[in-house]
């Protein structure tokens, strides 16, 4: 069960992207997706999403071709969280998380409670309930959007139907405390049945948080694997075009990545 692009290129306005990309997001696993600004990480994203196009190769989820799903059949297998949202009308912060309820029944029951009621304080924004969504700080709104994010693929504990869940940068505006928290929310759907897809800057919340990490260069994956295994000096010195070291923490017992 996988969300998979196979040697996928891209153009947009006539000008490739992505070249020849591959890679797959599987049930149970948080794969990183990093490299330097314009590198196509956010467009590889959309593709994904079934958001864009593909010029050549193929997106397909759990073995279907992501161009021939139903808009509603996308909506209730992946969730999609962008680099940044313009809200025009004044809506509360429960009529945008209710934008995320999308498995069909009524948002005046049961289960639509349990649901938001949880994400609601998993994500800590109870607080942020009755306020108009756009009073609210960039980073609470990212909170927000994230929370709406989850409840779109959330489900009762005891099923394990596979989503996937689509990160792009949801920790650009957070503190510490909440790129923590966004991170190991993330991590726990993923554990329970979910495949996520988060496109990072910072390399050691990648190394820490994620069992797979893809870099892209130049609209090309450059690397795909394990953090032990893809984050070394050279390839990152090349790809950031700075020098970087890449050392195991004994006190962490993890990567860490030094600029």
């Amino acid at each position: 069960m996988s969300l998979e692009a196979k040697a996928v290129s891209i153009e947009r306005d006539n000008r490739p992207i992505v070249e020849d990309a591959t890679i797959a997001i599987d049930r149970g696993g948080m794969t990183a997706l990093v490299g330097p600004n314009g590198a196509g990480k956010s467009t590889l994203l959309k593709a994904l999403a079934g958001e864009y196009a593909v010029t050549s190769g193929e997106v397909s989820l759990d073995g279907r071709p992501v161009s021939g799903l139903s808009a509603g059949e996308l909506a209730r297998r992946r969730s999609v969280m962008a680099q940044a949202s313009s809200i025009v009308f004044d809506f509360t912060v429960e009529e945008i998380l209710d934008l995320g309820w999308v498995q069909g029944q009524s948002r005046n029951n049961g289960q639509h409670r349990a649901a938001t009621s949880e994400v609601v304080r998993e994500c800590r924004i109870g607080h942020l309930m009755g306020r108009t969504f756009n009073t609210l700080s960039g980073g609470e709104q990212q909170r927000v959007q994230f929370a709406r994010c989850l409840l779109q693929v959330w489900q009762p504990h005891d099923e394990v139907d596979t989503r996937y869940v689509l990160l792009d940068e949801p920790t650009s505006s957070l503190d510490l405390a909440h790129e923590l928290m966004v991170l190991r929310l993330a991590r726990r759907y993923a554990q329970r049945s979910a495949g996520v897809l988060v496109v990072l800057h910072d390399l050691n919340l990648a190394a820490r948080f994620c069992r797979n990490i893809v870099i892209m260069f130049e609209g090309r994956v450059v690397a795909n694997g394990d953090p032990a295994e893809v984050l070394n000096d050279a390839l990152l010195s090349d790809v950031y075009a700075t020098e970087i070291r890449v050392e195991w923490h004994e006190a962490l017992e993890r990567i860490v990545v030094h600029a």
